[in-house]
């Protein structure tokens, strides 16, 4: 017995010597004969001390910065607006400090949130289940949803319906270097006459767009160089689909339904293929419209700009609805584009013509 209690003594001694913050009731010294005394006052000591460690090994546990996070170390957090409509607001004030953050809501979410107090460089994900929405807050007698990524920060949001306030100027806004994208997202407005748009992109911010837009009179804006991307969106608008004021816009298998189909001014770019315009084409003051693929039911008007149009959606009759003013440039596969009907429209052939013969080289 007493070489049972020496031996555990001494391992209680080698735990005490690799631990600076134990310090035994007793220290025993070789050929010391232990008391049961001192060697259960030790035993208990150390016995509290594993508890100790174990609640603080089980805070770290449930704490522990890994968890809730996805494969980019970005956190997730699961919000229930089905029993607070304004849980989304809540969830993201308690994690405004987050570098990434996703939300996954569930319900009908209330939008309008405040996101002055954004992290620098902040990545947000908002991610919907099934038959997600976010709604119109009232704040001050007025209705609004809209939603701001701005100052490098980025918003991306997936799988949601978004319905915007009587009083929204717009559903979302990307603006000054920002970026972000919708995927799989339906934006519904309050009804045309509104003047509401339901995209905006400005002042170099970028976003990718996979989207419905109905009941705005204007669907995708693009302002002061943004640039956006479109893919399988289908846009409705009272006045325009889509506009850009410069920038560049990138399309495919899109549809933009309204009067005017398709907007470019101020050296604004556009490129794509697969996309019906059903609605006028309008491009001016030094834009460029290179549409593979397309379909239009509209006119084409073009002051001091470039248009090259091809697919099996280009109608027959396509020369009697063109226009050109200015030192314009159409070019539509298979057809002759020179000055057909009054129409002022030349194409790059017509046009060589026409500077050849102002201008004839010397024999």
């Amino acid at each position: 017995m007493k070489n049972t209690i020496f031996i555990l003594v001494c391992a209680f001694a080698s735990i005490a010597a690799h631990s600076a913050e134990l310090t035994l009731p007793k220290t025993f010294e070789n050929g010391e004969v232990a008391e049961a005394e001192d060697f259960n006052a030790n035993f208990n000591y150390l016995k509290s001390q594993i508890a100790e460690q174990q609640i603080q090994l089980s805070d770290v546990s449930d704490n522990a910065p890994w968890l809730n996070r996805d494969l980019n170390g970005g956190k997730e957090i699961e919000v229930d607006c089905s029993l607070d409509a304004d849980a989304l607001r809540v969830a993201y004030d308690a994690n405004i400090s987050e570098r990434q953050l996703t939300l996954i809501i569930t319900g009908s979410c209330l939008g309008a949130i405040n996101w002055e107090s954004q992290a620098k460089n902040q990545i947000l994900s908002i991610a919907g289940n099934e038959g997600a929405k976010i709604v119109p807050r009232v704040v001050n007698g007025e209705s609004r949803v809209g939603l701001i990524s701005s100052f490098g920060n980025g918003v991306y949001i997936n799988d949601v319906d978004i319905e915007m306030g009587a009083d929204d100027g717009y559903a979302i806004l990307f603006s000054r270097n920002s970026n972000g994208g919708l995927s799989n997202v339906t934006i519904t407005g309050h009804g045309t006459g509104a003047g509401q748009v339901g995209v905006v992109v400005q002042f170099g911010a970028s976003a990718y767009l996979q989207t419905t837009i109905t009941g705005v009179d204007y669907g995708v804006g693009g302002l002061k160089a943004g640039s956006i991307r479109m893919m399988w969106s289908d846009v409705t608008a009272g006045t325009s689909a889509v506009e850009m004021d410069g920038g560049q816009l990138n399309l495919r298998g899109t549809s933009m339904t309204a009067p005017t189909a398709l907007l470019l001014s101020n050296g604004a770019q556009a490129l794509g293929d697969g996309s019906a315009l059903n609605g006028d084409l309008s491009v001016n003051s030094g834009s460029l419209a290179n549409l593979s693929g397309a379909s239009i039911t509209g006119s084409v008007s073009l002051d001091t700009a470039i248009v090259v149009l091809s697919g099996d959606g280009i109608p027959a009759d396509i020369l009697t609805k063109v226009s050109c003013s200015g030192l314009s440039q159409l070019e539509i596969t298979d057809r002759s584009i020179n000055n057909n009907d009054g129409n002022q429209c030349l194409d790059k052939a017509a046009w060589n013509t026409l500077i050849n013969a102002a201008f004839p080289q010397g024999g």
